[in-house]
């Protein structure tokens, strides 16, 4: 997405924002769907984060981690395959401690499950992960 998009969306969103809810995020997901430019992963985020709601997250991050781990990316694709990482992404999240739960998560993604040269060799769930299983001969 353009830099001038994302610009006119941001614009937009802070606009809505102002004029329907007086500057502050709704606490209804359905209500922050609607506001311009924001999609599940950001609504998700805002109720869990903002507002200590216990949502599951699905970034590209997140997506990666439970695409790896369950060996997820191999036969399915498109809407099918973003349905299956939501479900997990649900399932996983733990009735208390959810918002440090999706913290690690996110952190995990960033010093662990990279996206370029995972350190899978340090992950300490290597021994049940389908990617360290699959690609063991490229992983040193």
């Amino acid at each position: 997405m353009g830099l001038v998009k994302r610009a006119k969306l941001i614009k937009e969103f802070a606009r809505v924002l102002v004029a329907e809810y007086g500057g502050k995020p709704p606490t209804d997901k359905k209500a922050i769907l609607n506001l311009p430019g924001v999609g599940p992963y950001t609504a998700s985020a805002v109720l869990c984060f903002a507002y200590g709601k216990r949502e599951a997250i699905l970034d590209t991050n997140v997506e990666r981690i439970l695409s790896r781990f369950f060996g997820i990316s191999h036969g399915l694709t498109g809407t099918r395959r973003y349905s299956v990482l939501w479900e997990a992404s649900r399932k996983l999240l733990p009735k208390k401690n959810f918002r440090e739960f999706n913290w690690a998560l996110l952190d995990f993604a960033a010093l662990v499950c990279t996206f370029s040269k995972p350190k899978c060799l340090r992950c300490p769930m290597k021994n049940l992960c389908a990617f360290i299983e699959i690609n063991k001969s490229q992983i040193s």
